[in-house]
C-alpha cells in the first residue's frame, strides 16, 4: 500500500526527478517545495527498512540517494551557516524562507532534520548532532536532535524482526549479524530472540529509573 502510494505521487507530479506540489485535472504545479521533497525523502527511508529482496534495497538506496541530491536546490549558504528556502529558486513564487514551527504539523526543516538523520544512519554517513530548539514550538526537530545524539536503534539482522518486539526508536537494516547500534556502541547478538530480550530488560531497566 505505502509503496502504491508512493509511486502514485510520483507518477502524478512529475516523475523521478520532479515533484509538483499538487494537480488539477492531470495539470501539475511546476513550482517544487522543500515539504514536499523531505516528505517523500522520508517515507523513502521507511520504505527501505520494508524491502525483502537485495533488489529492492538498492532501488530504495538509489533513490534516496537521488533525493538527498534534490534538498541542495532548496539551500542558501551564508558564512558557512545552510539557510532553508521554502520554494525553488525561479518561477511564479518568489524565495521565501522554510518555516521552522512544528505546529501543527512537522515543518519543511524539521522534515528535512528527520529525513537527513535516517539516511545518515541508513547509508552509515558520520553527521554531527543536532541542536535543541525551542520546547512545543519545535518538537519534531527536537525528536530529530534527540535520535542524533545516540538513542536511534540502528538494528542489522538478517530478516526483518517484528516491530512490535522493537522499540519505536528504531531503524531495521539487513545485515548478516545480528546487532543493536545505539548510544554510539554496537553490540552483538547470537539470534534475533536475545536482542529482543536484551532490549526489553533494557527498557524495564529504564522504566524502574523513571526514565520512560
Amino acid at each position: 500500500m505505502a509503496v502504491r502510494l508512493y509511486e502514485g505521487i510520483r507518477i502524478r507530479h512529475g516523475g523521478s526527478n520532479r515533484l509538483g506540489h499538487s494537480s488539477v485535472e492531470g495539470r501539475v504545479q511546476s513550482q517544487e517545495f522543500l515539504e514536499d521533497h523531505a516528505a517523500m525523502l522520508l517515507l523513502e527511508t521507511y520504505l527501505l527498512e520494508e524491502a525483502e529482496s537485495v533488489w529492492e534495497r538498492k532501488r530504495w538506496r538509489s533513490r534516496i540517494e537521488n533525493s538527498l541530491g534534490q534538498l541542495v536546490s532548496f539551500q542558501d549558504q551564508d558564512a558557512g551557516t545552510i539557510h532553508w528556502r521554502l520554494n525553488e529558486a525561479g518561477g511564479d513564487f518568489p524565495p521565501v524562507p522554510a518555516r521552522t514551527l512544528d505546529h501543527p504539523v512537522p515543518s519543511a526543516v524539521s522534515l528535512v532534520s528527520m529525513s537527513q538523520l535516517r539516511v545518515h544512519a541508513i547509508l552509515d554517513h558520520e553527521a554531527k548532532p543536532l541542536e535543541y530548539r525551542a520546547l512545543y514550538e519545535n518538537d519534531f526537530h527536537n525528536l530529530a536532535a534527540f535520535f542524533s545524539r545516540g538513542w536511534l536503534h540502528r538494528i542489522h539482522a538478517p530478516k526483518r524482526i517484528p516491530w512490535m518486539d522493537l522499540p519505536v526508536s528504531t531503524l531495521q537494516l539487513q545485515g548478516e549479524r545480528v546487532q543493536d547500534c545505539v548510544r554510539f556502541t554496537c553490540s552483538g547478538y547470537p539470534n534475533p530472540k536475545a536482542l529482543v530480550a536484551a532490549l526489553a530488560a533494557e527498557s524495564n531497566r529504564l522504566r524502574m529509573k523513571g526514565v520512560v
